[in-house]
């Protein structure tokens, strides 16, 4: 047995060595398929002047081949995945996803996202309010109270259907325990959407604030109501029916002598002289002397004022959309929903003959180009016959999509 290993026994090492050897070469060299670790930034090249860039994604993954060897020389840097807007307009557009990878031996293979949807929309600006924005906690037993801050508007400047739904900017302020008043603390501006997340993408003018916040004790506040102040009567026939405000109530804060004295705040006078239909305005408040808001409060609201009609009935319409100035190169390729449901009220013999010709939701497309836009709808822009009034309609919102003929 012994002598069946000795022969020849340095043939054979070599011959293991060699074998080995091969087997650590196959090894490393072997190929490996797989997702990259992590996500990838997703670059925008040319993009066009005075153009503001939305896209529905900003990272995209990569599945790719490369040895073995290589995996743990690879890095986010690796790759560069971009889309390129060149030539492109304003409007909605979908894209295909590019690579560049700055390794040799690498492909890949598949990109997730494949494509990607971009609206090109103009750059827009236009000055909206500051207000100081708190979040966290003073110390037990302290709350803010009011704000100011060494500017009073800013300019933001973006994409045309953002920036036109922003009615004001934030100058956010971290509390951390604090019991004294807070003194020139600078902060960056932000903007929120209606589900207090950040909007992206906005340019403020200046882009910080100077804060002055007074923490006041918790027995220095109070929430009150908002009572609307109106002049002026409706048309005959008909009555203001119900008023309300958004927000319903504020809180305040001031002396206690002040405190007590302030059962709700009232609004500047909002003029109804003859009018025979809903009516929704923005509306600053009245605020005694020695009371002010704590922060994060605007010194708006905005007041709903319902008008009914005298020995009036009701009736559910599908208003009917009417486009005004649309561009003659355009047409409407796409809206949703299908149609906005219009709760009237008026005299029974009008109302019993009501058709959604009768109703009409109007949309100004004036300056609109090819592209998706969401369009907020109001009072005004709904049209009904004479005697007629809106009390309420659903949704609030609709998408139209505007093609080139």
């Amino acid at each position: 047995m012994i002598k069946i290993i000795t022969n020849n026994f340095w043939i054979k090492v070599i011959c293991i060595l060699i074998a080995t050897g091969v087997w650590v070469y196959v090894v490393n060299s072997e190929s490996k398929v797989d997702n990259f670790p992590g996500s990838i930034a997703l670059e925008v090249r040319n993009k066009p002047e005075n153009l503001v860039v939305i896209k529905n994604t900003d990272f995209v993954e990569l599945r790719i081949v490369a040895e073995q060897g290589m995996w743990k020389k690879l890095s986010a840097d690796t790759f560069q995945t971009y889309i390129d807007l060149a030539g492109l307009d304003i409007g909605t557009h979908e894209l295909p996803v590019k690579v560049n990878t700055n390794v040799d031996g690498v492909q890949v293979v598949e990109i997730n996202p494949p494509k990607v949807m971009v609206r090109l929309e103009p750059l827009i600006s236009k000055k909206v309010p500051v207000v100081v924005k708190t979040y966290g906690k003073a110390e037990d037993g302290y709350v803010p109270g009011e704000a100011t801050t060494n500017i009073r508007e800013v300019e933001i400047s973006g994409a045309e259907s953002v920036i036109r739904e922003i009615g004001q900017a934030f100058a956010p302020v971290r509390l951390d325990g604090e019991s004294s008043n807070i003194s020139n603390k600078i902060v960056s501006l932000v903007c929120y959407d209606e589900q207090n997340e950040e909007i992206k993408n906005i340019n403020f003018n200046p882009s910080q604030a100077e804060v002055d916040l007074q923490i006041v004790r918790a027995s220095q506040i109070k929430t009150v109501g908002i009572k609307v102040k109106t002049s002026g009567m409706p048309k005959d026939g008909f009555w203001i029916s119900q008023i309300t405000t958004e927000p319903s109530t504020v809180i305040i804060t001031g002396s206690s002598r002040a405190l007590i004295n302030t059962e709700y705040i009232e609004t500047e006078s909002i003029d109804i002289e003859g009018i025979r239909s809903n009516k929704i305005s923005r509306v600053n408040l009245n605020l005694p002397n020695g009371i002010s808001l704590t922060s994060g409060q605007t010194n708006q609201v905005v007041a709903n004022i319902n008008v009914s009609a005298l020995d009036a009935s009701r009736k559910e319409i599908d208003a009917k959309y009417n486009y005004i100035n649309l561009n003659p190169n355009l047409k409407i390729s796409s809206v949703s929903p299908l149609a906005v449901k219009v709760l009237v009220s008026g005299p029974n013999d009008i109302i019993n003959k009501l058709s959604s010709n009768d109703v009409l939701v109007n949309f100004n497309l004036e300056s609109k180009q090819q592209g998706v836009y969401n369009e907020n709808i109001t009072y005004e822009m709904i049209s009904v016959p004479e005697s007629v009034s809106v009390i309420n309609f659903v949704p609030n919102n609709i998408k139209i999509i505007l093609d080139s003929k």
